[in-house]
């Protein structure tokens, strides 16, 4: 009788608890709607022990080693994507001016053109 009775009660938890949660959603009305999303690539070219800064108004928020990419958030408005690649490097750093939009993705690949980084 008293296995019984834990089982029932067991059953009982379960079924509320499914209940409960079942009438659950996810919605994207979080921070996250509110803000943009940046993704930077590396291009096939820049070696396995190369790493690649990325920049945001000119503070860097991340580093893409080979085989990564760089998945960040941005807050709508004006900034400059730029990004850095390890050792010695001459010439300018590539760098995008976009003005972020909430709810959109800007994705870039930094790649070599010749002796030169760019985003493309």
């Amino acid at each position: 009788m008293r296995k019984s009775k834990y089982a029932l009660c067991g059953l009982l938890v379960v079924a509320l608890a499914y209940f409960t949660l079942s009438g659950c959603e996810t919605t994207n009305t979080g921070p996250s709607a509110s803000m943009a999303h940046l993704l930077v690539k590396r291009g096939p070219k820049f070696g396995a022990k190369q790493v690649l800064a990325v920049m945001v108004d000119g503070a860097r928020v991340g580093s893409i080693t080979e085989g990564q990419t760089y998945n960040g958030t941005l807050s709508p408005g004006q900034h400059v994507i730029s990004v850095s690649p390890s050792g010695p490097h001459r010439g300018n750093l590539p760098t995008k001016t976009i003005t972020a939009e909430a709810g959109q993705t800007y994705t870039f690949t930094a790649a070599w053109q010749g002796k030169h980084v760019v985003l493309l």
